[in-house]
């Protein structure tokens, strides 16, 4: 079996982990790791590095690094994964012989690579270290990127992209998401340390799988079939998608916190990280170091599954498309999950996707706490006062108006839309206003007047203590997809070896099977006529996740008991959830099936206000969404519910 652990879920993740891994794993059991992962992209993270690499430039040629026709702009990779996470534990990596792999590269891999080079140098140590790029589009010059993006595949496109530098719009980044083939060609030229660009999360996990099993190896051979090496990428995959977000799978952002929080061990002073223990076979178990906070249960890990994923049928990577919907799971011990059953099916599209951030315009945001008896109601006074202060005075200046507004009242239960509880009791609220103009001296002009709020508007009013805020430029996301063919990715590693390596996809000659409906694979068991039925909230039959794909809400539910799962099939609608969010505007819902793990996955279209760094919400990802669903009640038997209600009771005590 190959062990895998990964050490961070996103650019502010801890950087304490690696150190946590490795000191428990070697005090306290005979485990090897052999691959330590760690993920620090979004599609947020992309656009602060841009923006980041973009101050970097303004120190002109000495800032590039020149592979062949590629470019790279140094200043955009998360340099504190060296200096915090990988330098202090470098010793123990190459005595132990772990290898090591991230996408902490994000802009400027050879950049990042070239850091790591010279402190394993200082410290004279014997570790080769790799990127992986090509991915950034922009590095292979301006009339290169121009054609490429003008010729864009137009079947999705979420801006219209063949406006390129012509328009006022700034380009920012434009990279491909890119699979495992690069990764598994750095290990394949003895790579201690692989640091690559935009590569989609899950490929962390497959490369090293894929060069540890050598699949491509056994399929060209004929010793597994076609099916047998899609299904074996698929179940690697999934393994990726699921320990990429760290702590996730071990407890963090659980419905059940509570079970998380008392776990022992110090609880969340010391969570735990997640191992994924991959056998050749395609079967996998994901626990955590002993010794170490948090829990991994049948529930957090499914929750993790179902973590931004949309069609769980059809979750398209470049290296296959992962069939979950089936996937089974089964605790075997504490903190041990199995994880089997998952089908691959062939990609069909011969493009990457491209993501896309490009600044617009400005925006501006401004909170003042305001307190006492009508919070609610004063807050909403003072922001219709200000707003319409500020659009007169942009006029008396002869500017233009403001091109988005966003109000929020923070501790009203805003998101929670029609079905607060508090939006008239609370005593004590954050008002958020939020602007979008294209000139950032019209947000400066109005950033001046708001405090005015304080002594000329309602009583209770207080500063957030953050200061007179400042414009920031507002930089947008768009994603597109792009010819494979007009794409080719470059493994570097040491001085002089740099590799070419292309990624088309490939035939394949396989059946893919057809959907079940639910009524195929649950039945509703005999409710005798005389039970009652009752409202109650969804968080006694099921347990949840949310976060975006873009400007969708993505929504994971899986019930507590499998015999609920039809009737919350049945009572989770397109309607209900729409009705649920109507204040967040969404345009439409999708609900996909997961009956493996008696589960659903619900994407709520258009609901983030533009999503990530484009949107004026404070929960521009949605991270607050399945908390907002789990709280909404439907009609179910009492039958269903009586164990649950004693059962909850229990945890509550025990809190």
């Amino acid at each position: 079996a190959t062990n895998i652990a990964c050490f961070s879920a996103f650019w502010g993740d801890t950087n304490t982990s690696i150190t946590q891994l490795l000191q428990q794993e070697y005090k306290h059991t005979e485990r090897q790791i052999d691959y330590l992962v760690g993920d620090y992209l979004s599609e947020v993270t992309m656009g602060i590095l841009a923006k980041m690499k973009a101050r970097a430039s303004k120190n002109g040629k000495s800032n590039m690094i020149k592979k062949g026709s590629y470019i790279e702009q140094k200043g955009g990779d998360v340099g504190e994964f060296l200096s915090r996470q990988l330098q202090p534990n470098l010793k123990i990596i190459e005595k132990k012989k772990i290898k090591v792999i991230t996408n902490a590269g994000g802009l400027s891999p050879l950049s990042l690579k070239e850091k790591i080079e010279g402190v394993v140098k200082k410290m004279n140590l014997n570790l080769k270290v790799a990127a992986v790029y090509g991915d950034d589009i922009l590095g292979f010059g301006r009339s290169k990127s121009s054609f490429i993006l003008n010729n864009f595949d137009e079947d999705k496109p979420n801006i219209d992209i063949g406006r390129d530098v012509k328009n006022p719009f700034k380009l920012l980044s434009a990279n491909a998401y890119f699979g495992a083939k690069g990764i598994v060609k750095a290990l394949e030229k003895g790579a201690d340390i692989v640091i690559t660009g935009r590569v989609v999360d899950s490929a962390l996990v497959l490369g090293p799988l894929m060069y540890e099993y050598q699949w491509d190896q056994a399929r060209k051979n004929q010793k597994i079939s076609s099916q047998r090496y899609l299904d074996l990428l698929a179940s690697a995959s999934l393994a990726g998608h699921i320990i990429e977000c760290g702590a996730q799978c071990c407890g963090g952002n659980y419905t059940k916190w509570k079970e998380s929080y008392i776990s022992g061990q110090d609880g969340w002073k010391n969570v735990g990280f997640p191992i994924c223990t991959f056998h050749e076979n395609g079967d996998f178990f994901i626990s955590k170091s002993p010794n170490t906070g948090g829990c991994v249960t049948e529930a957090s890990v499914a929750e993790q599954i179902l973590y931004e994923i949309q069609d769980p049928s059809q979750y398209i990577l470049p290296d296959v498309v992962v069939d979950m919907s089936n996937c089974k799971i089964n605790e075997v011990y504490k903190n041990c999950v199995r994880v089997e059953n998952v089908h691959g099916k062939p990609v069909e599209k011969n493009a990457f996707k491209v993501s896309i951030t490009y600044q617009s315009n400005y925006k501006l945001q401004m909170m003042l706490l305001i307190a006492g008896e009508e919070a609610y109601m004063k807050s909403v006074a003072v922001a219709d006062g200000l707003i319409n202060k500020f659009s007169i005075l942009l006029a008396t200046l002869k500017l233009d108006p403001f091109i988005k507004t966003n109000v929020e009242v923070l501790g009203s239960e805003q998101g929670h839309g029609r079905f607060s509880r508090t939006r008239y009791t609370s005593r004590e609220v954050m008002l958020s206003l939020s602007f979008v103009h294209a000139s950032p001296k019209a947000l400066s002009i109005i950033s001046g007047e708001f405090a005015a709020a304080a002594t000329a508007m309602a009583p209770g009013i207080s500063g957030a203590g953050t200061g007179r805020p400042r414009p920031s430029p507002l930089i947008e996301y768009a994603s597109c997809y792009v010819s494979r063919d007009a794409i080719k990715g470059f493994m570097s590693i040491g001085d002089d070896i740099t590799e070419e390596f292309w990624d088309p996809i490939e035939e394949f000659h396989v059946t893919v099977p057809t959907r079940a409906s639910v009524s195929q694979f649950v039945s509703l068991p005999t409710i005798p006529s005389y039970d009652p039925h009752v409202f109650v909230p969804i968080k006694l039959l099921a347990h949840g996740r949310s976060g975006d794909k873009g400007n969708h809400a993505n929504i994971g539910l899986r019930v507590l008991n499998p015999s609920f799962y039809k009737l919350l099939c049945q009572s989770i609608t397109s309607s209900f959830v729409l009705h649920t969010f109507h204040h967040f505007n969404p345009t439409s819902v999708r609900i996909y099936l997961l009956p493996g793990i008696h589960a659903l996955n619900i994407l709520v279209e258009n609901a983030l206000n533009g999503g990530g760094l484009a949107s004026l919400l404070t929960d521009r990802q949605g991270k607050t969404h399945a908390q907002i669903l789990l709280d909404q009640e439907i009609l179910v038997p009492l039958s269903y519910v009586r164990p649950l209600l004693s059962s909850s009771l229990q945890v509550s005590s025990k809190f």
